[in-house]
């Protein structure tokens, strides 16, 4: 399908070997582009920032579900900045849903690097912003291809499955430096953004009508099935912490976790810890009070919460022990991620040691102290009901609507007065275009949602503007 040199770098694709010709290839694309394109709020946005964090959501989730979380994502966090200055906590939270925690810290590593190093803005090429954590060779490409609109070799499972399925219909276990050369060849030097879209697009139509034709690549792997695997588990167990801003005990999350794995009825959920343990040569465990041997215990009763301890090492300390004790300690600080128990076997009593902010009695843990704990301007200090605010706003709708009878169009909503070219009545206007109705229908005949919205505000995203000159903008409402 390709020619290399004797060093490996590949060289003009060979369009001879494919099921259709490059001008034939790249008129069919655009053609099915444009019949299948899809409205997408962070497209044709300019704002690498936001750009990444669409590439970064839209990795194994699918399309609808990003399209409800980049939104309020980008309210929350617009910047750079406002990302690498954000709790940890609050990041987390707002990434329920999507899935993979691990890539919303990595992109919030990235910001603090730009914003610590970069003024706050992100690089501008493949090579730099690759140097970022979490920033793969795709991600990379795609903020450069849809943010600067730079052609860049973008390869991700819907473009992969265009050239699959069009060139190359027959052929299995294709890797993707044998399509590189055609993705480097087909892309336009102006226009990139739009090409791109349109692979997108018309791959995704292909993977809704069709076999996957990305199965057939080199780098196709099936995703392991979500129900009963770790990646559940630690959702679930982030869950129960993020909704405990009190914190919450081992002892409490252990036992939610039984619960949650017996209500959906799978058993033997200790069976794989214990048989880890016994693999790293540990000998006992602490079962609700009880030590027992790792051998004698298999799985626990399912239908019971549970509190599991690891039997470190077991001695009374002479003077010749100083060295045992201190190793002992440090294998429990770091299987206990730092914490552990003393269990004094004369008289029963049970001594707690942390590096945390953890209650001894209860085992509740608590966050590091910091200002934002404390201030009415955070989320984590203010009053939820004012917002730190200190006094509560209502609304009287007998002043903002006095006439329901009359259109927004002519006034009938006081605080926006009468339609005008504005940019207030642009934002308005691409509501009514989303949510099929006219300013000139009476305020009483409009759905409750749409006056909610226009009262209200969303965190939703309204298209302005047409061409190049278009952008995404939210409307923060007439009450905000």
């Amino acid at each position: 399908m390709t020619k290399q040199s004797e060093s490996g770098a590949c060289q003009a694709p060979d369009w001879s070997a494919c099921a259709i010709a490059r001008e034939v290839f790249i008129q069919l694309v655009a053609s099915k582009g444009a019949e299948f394109y899809r409205d997408l709020p962070w497209r044709n946005v300019d704002d690498p920032y936001a750009v990444l964090v669409s590439e970064v959501m839209l990795q194994q989730t699918q399309v609808a579900r990003v399209e409800r979380y980049w939104g309020r994502w980008m309210e929350l966090f617009p910047t750079v900045d406002a990302l690498a200055a954000a709790d940890t906590a609050t990041v987390l939270e707002m990434w329920q849903g999507l899935g993979y925690n691990r890539r919303a810290l990595a992109l919030k590593r990235a910001c603090e690097v730009c914003s610590a190093e970069n003024g706050g803005l992100l690089p501008r090429t493949v090579d730099e912003l690759v140097t970022l954590p979490g920033i793969g060779p795709a991600t990379a490409a795609g903020v450069v291809a849809f943010a600067y609109d730079v052609p860049s070799v973008y390869i991700e499972t819907n473009v992969r499955s265009v050239f699959l399925h069009e060139l190359f219909p027959d052929c299995d276990e294709v890797p993707d430096k044998q399509l590189v050369p055609y993705v480097v060849e087909t892309c336009p030097s102006e226009g990139v953004r739009a090409w791109y879209y349109a692979l997108l697009d018309y791959g995704a139509y292909l993977k809704s009508r069709i076999a996957n034709p990305s199965r057939r690549s080199k780098h196709y792997a099936r995703q392991g099935k979500f129900e009963g695997s770790r990646r559940e588990k630690r959702s679930f167990l982030l869950k129960q912490v993020l909704a405990a801003p009190d914190g919450i005990g081992f002892e409490e999350l252990s036992t939610r976790l039984d619960e949650y794995e017996c209500d959906a009825g799978r058993s033997d959920v200790d069976r794989e810890l214990f048989e880890s343990l016994r693999k790293k040569g540990y000998t006992q465990v602490r079962i609700d009070g009880e030590i027992l041997s790792l051998n004698e215990v298999e799985a626990l009763d399912r239908y019971k919460g549970h509190f599991i301890e690891l039997v470190v090492d077991k001695l009374k300390p002479g003077e010749g022990d100083e060295k045992r004790v201190r190793a002992s300690v440090m294998t429990a600080l770091g299987v206990g991620k730092g914490s552990l128990a003393i269990l004094d076997h004369e008289t029963g009593a049970l001594h707690h040691y942390s590096k945390h902010l953890v209650d001894p009695e209860t085992g509740v843990s608590l966050q590091e102290p910091a200002p934002h704990t404390f201030s009415f301007n955070s989320p984590e200090g203010y009053c939820p009901h004012c917002k730190g605010l200190g006094t509560v706003v209502d609304v009287n709708m007998d002043t903002i609507i006095p006439n329901p009878e009359l259109s927004i169009a002519d006034g009938g909503i006081v605080p926006l007065g009468r339609v005008r070219e504005n940019k207030k009545f642009e934002v308005v206007r691409s509501i009514a275009r989303k949510y099929n109705f006219s300013l000139h229908e009476p305020i009483a005949a409009l759905p409750d949602e749409v006056v909610s919205l226009l009262i209200y505000g969303s965190d939703e995203f309204f298209r302005v503007g047409d061409g190049a000159t278009s952008q995404m903008v939210n409307w923060p409402g007439i009450v905000d």
